[in-house]
């Protein structure tokens, strides 16, 4: 994460040193869209895991997850904090985050 990044809380569901250690690695995107869609579960199920609302259009948050294999434009979410108090949604089925990739360098 960026030097200036504010730190975090991390789900206690997504604590595991695996986990947690891919959360504190990810890289900001330097994609070549200026604009992504983003795509989180509805409130339904989301309430589950720290939101139990929808995310109004403008509200600004910060997220760790992956850019879609087929449209580069689609930004999905494991994790996210949301206002002024950056409270943390784990978007993630179970308990640990999924192993797509090696951790970079």
């Amino acid at each position: 994460m960026p030097a200036d990044t504010t730190d975090l809380r991390i789900p206690e569901e997504v604590q595991d040193p695996e986990d947690s250690s891919r959360v504190n690695a990810a890289r900001s995107y330097k994609g070549s869209h200026k604009e992504l869609e983003i795509i989180i579960a509805p409130p339904a199920w989301s309430g589950r895991w720290g939101l139990g609302r929808a995310l109004k259009i403008g509200e600004r948050f910060q997220a760790v997850g992956y850019i879609n294999r087929t449209n580069d434009g689609l930004f999905r979410p494991v994790v996210f904090w949301y206002g002024d108090d950056n409270v943390p949604v784990n978007q993630v089925l179970g308990n640990t985050l999924p192993v797509r990739a090696p951790l970079p360098k």
